[in-house]
């Protein structure tokens, strides 16, 4: 049956989103069966925004053009819901499962963007459970251990070593829609308030994390590994230098991650390396576009350019 790509997307990510498709044509392996790419508008506008991925970000998808479809983000929201910050995007990726017929999905952000082709070997293990990218201690400890009591688990030492809670996340939908079962009918705070609860927060995989543990599903669904993924979040030059480094020269590193705050804490000198990584895995011919493309990304995230929603450059 495959597997789903998921993407939740707002107005000033379009330029990530684009670099996203284009990566995704040139490096997901013909080993790893689509079935769709959902893509999710949210935040203000959705209507106006899905209207330009549908005619500049679709084409970019290459032979996955046909198996795209773009969603309104307020269509999976219960209406108590409001807002489009980071706690409604974190619930649309679970809400989400709803609309998957796959035993599985890989949950994107923008920001993502594939640096080597990606296979079925990278994302399940040989006797099909799914990988899944685990931490060690989290920073996000507090946020761990609410929703692992959220979940009903129990925090020990299995579960501090903590599932991923950033993307790329590939989850089983079986588990995410028992997850949504367990939160309705067991006297639990609905979704879309646990994500708000005063002074403690949870989020979306941790969630996911703590229902497949106490629910016995973790270990059966899932083998652990190491990430594949590195991501330049802009709040160490050193570390994201490293990170960097990585992406460039090992082979296992498949997904780049250019978080907004990494895109706005470059220099010159700061982009000027992104963009050779970016040339040297194939996703720009020169150094020169790769780094006009950076710019406007960053302006773009940044709100001091105008998201351009019927105008947007080519890569």
């Amino acid at each position: 049956m495959g597997t789903t790509l998921v993407t939740v997307i707002y107005a000033r990510e379009l330029h990530l989103l684009r670099l996203q498709a284009v990566s995704i044509s040139k490096y997901l392996g013909p080993s790893v069966e689509v079935h769709s790419i959902i893509i999710i508008a949210n935040g203000p506008n959705q209507a106006a925004l899905r209207r330009t991925i549908l005619r500049k970000v679709v084409p970019l998808y290459g032979r996955f053009t046909t198996r795209v479809i773009v969603m309104l983000g307020e269509e999976l929201l219960a209406e108590s819901l409001t807002g489009s910050g980071w706690h409604t995007q974190q619930v649309i990726k679970l809400e989400v499962a709803r609309k998957i017929s796959t035993p599985s999905y890989l949950v994107l952000d923008a920001k993502n963007h594939l640096v080597r082709p990606l296979d079925y070997v990278d994302l399940f293990a040989p006797d099909g459970r799914i990988y899944a990218s685990i931490l060690g201690r989290t920073s996000m400890e507090e946020y761990l251990k609410f929703s692992l009591v959220a979940t009903g688990a129990v925090y020990d030492d299995d579960a501090s070593t903590a599932f991923s809670c950033t993307t790329p996340s590939l989850l089983d939908t079986s588990i995410v829609m028992s997850l949504l079962a367990y939160l309705e009918t067991n006297d639990v705070l609905p979704l879309s308030l646990i994500m708000r609860y005063p002074q403690q927060e949870a989020t979306e995989f941790f969630l996911y994390f703590g229902h497949a543990l106490a629910t016995n599903t973790f270990d059966a669904r899932h083998t652990r590994r190491m990430k594949i993924d590195r991501t330049i979040w802009g709040d160490s030059e050193a570390e994201d230098n490293v990170s960097l480094d990585q992406v460039s020269m090992d082979p296992t590193i498949k997904v780049m991650g250019l978080h907004r705050r990494g895109l706005l804490a470059r220099d010159e000198g700061g982009l000027s390396q992104i963009a050779t990584v970016l040339r040297d895995r194939a996703l720009f011919s020169s150094t020169h576009r790769a780094i006009r493309f950076l710019k406007r990304a960053r302006a773009e995230v940044d709100g001091k350019r105008r998201p351009l929603l019927d105008l947007l450059p080519d890569l």
